[in-house]
């Protein structure tokens, strides 16, 4: 069963389950960590609309975040300032407003890259 038929199967049978525990919801094996307490972010479209969001879990290529945003566009997150992130919905992977978010691009000062660890930053 592919990740996304796991994710709608949860849904299904399992509606009050909580995505944040599952690691199918973003992945990443070991390097995947649900964090003690929750980051409070927002989500900037590129029309400018924002969106108020929780990062749940984390891993350097993807993100587990409850958000009303709307999946289909990307989206900057700050985390910090020097540190924004450019994310994009997964189709069809977590359930009711908890999604993963693929990591397009990570900018620091230091550069871009495309993970959120300490890497060689790209200019």
């Amino acid at each position: 069963m592919s990740v996304v038929s796991k994710c709608l199967h949860c849904a299904k049978k399992q509606p009050e389950k909580n995505c944040q525990q599952c690691p199918d919801l973003i992945g990443g094996g070991s390097l995947m960590k649900v964090l003690p307490k929750t980051i409070q972010v927002n989500l900037l479209s590129p029309d400018g609309a924002r969106y108020q969001g929780e990062i749940l879990v984390i891993n350097p290529i993807a993100l587990g975040i409850r958000s009303s945003a709307p999946p289909g566009v990307s989206y900057e997150i700050e985390i910090m300032e020097n540190l924004t992130l450019k994310v994009a919905a997964v189709k069809g992977k977590g359930k009711g407003d908890t999604r993963a978010y693929d990591i397009l691009s990570v900018s620091r000062l230091a550069g871009t890259s495309e993970r959120l660890i300490l890497t060689k930053a790209k200019n």
